[in-house]
């Protein structure tokens, strides 16, 4: 409940810091093709629930209600490829986070027509986990076109156990890792993933408080108990470490391919 009361805070923050720019977006959008300013389309939720996405729109009134990769330019506002580009029009789904429809990072939910995605994502069990507003498969630039590749990446969730660089890249303090530590945990709870793969010694100590080093305990299956959810956990080398190690990369692939074994085993 605490770390939900924290997001809900800073999800109103952000609206209240963004507000501003909002209008000025929605003036320059009224200008070019009038009413409505915002967007509202129904997506596919957690468990395949139909829920509404509110964003500003940055497409033409008579726009086809389909995916933005399928249409053509002409449906483009000149305004609304601007605020697409400064990611403007995304900020009104805070209200969806607020009313617990979405997170901040997880698998953008889809439409019900895109019937590929949807059947790729429920084969994955993607379903089983919350939509967000941003997650891996946009940050590493995929998109609805290759619908099968998009719900495989969307079965991959990426944490960092601090999320900020300590100075002069130093690694994380006990203290920092304790902070930091029950967010963690809360992703992972949240997530319930088949299986977990730790980068590195920091990610190792801080979730097993291991006392070997990295290279004893590396692609070794161990199973992590948070609130009575088990998951088996591998630990391996960190890639920072193996652009320094190049000849150690054999042993991370051999890791990954136990990992991809594991999770096709259930």
């Amino acid at each position: 409940m605490i770390i939900i009361a924290i997001r809900n805070v800073i999800c109103l923050i952000g609206l209240l810091a963004i507000l501003p720019w909002l209008f000025i977006a929605s003036f320059f959008i009224y200008l070019e093709d009038g009413l409505p300013l915002f967007f509202k389309q129904q997506r596919l939720g957690l468990d395949k629930k139909l829920f509404t996405i509110y964003k500003i729109r940055t497409l033409s009134a008579d726009t086809p209600d389909v995916g933005s990769h399928e249409l053509e330019d002409c449906y483009k506002l000149q305004a609304g490829k601007i605020i697409r580009a400064l990611k403007l029009d995304e900020f009104p789904q805070l209200l969806n986070v607020l009313k617990g429809q979405i997170n901040l990072i997880g698998p953008r939910p889809g439409l019900e027509s895109q019937t590929e995605l949807a059947q790729a994502r429920e084969e994955l069990s993607i379903f089983d986990v919350k939509p967000g507003i941003t997650g891996l498969a946009q940050v590493l630039g995929y998109d609805m076109e290759n619908p099968i590749k998009l719900a495989e990446i969307d079965k991959v969730y990426i944490a960092n156990i601090v999320p900020w660089r300590p100075p002069s890249n130093r690694k994380p303090t006990e203290d920092e890792i304790e902070i930091c530590l029950p967010f963690i945990k809360k992703h992972i709870e949240l997530i319930k993933p088949k299986a977990l793969m730790l980068l590195g010694s920091t990610a190792t100590y801080a979730l097993f408080k291991n006392k070997e080093g990295i290279s004893k305990i590396r692609g070794k299956w161990k199973d992590l108990e948070i609130n009575k959810l088990i998951i088996p956990t591998m630990p391996t080398f960190h890639p920072a470490f193996l652009l320094r190690q190049p000849g150690q990369k054999k042993y991370v692939w051999t890791d990954l391919k136990n990992l991809r074994d594991k999770i096709n085993q259930k």
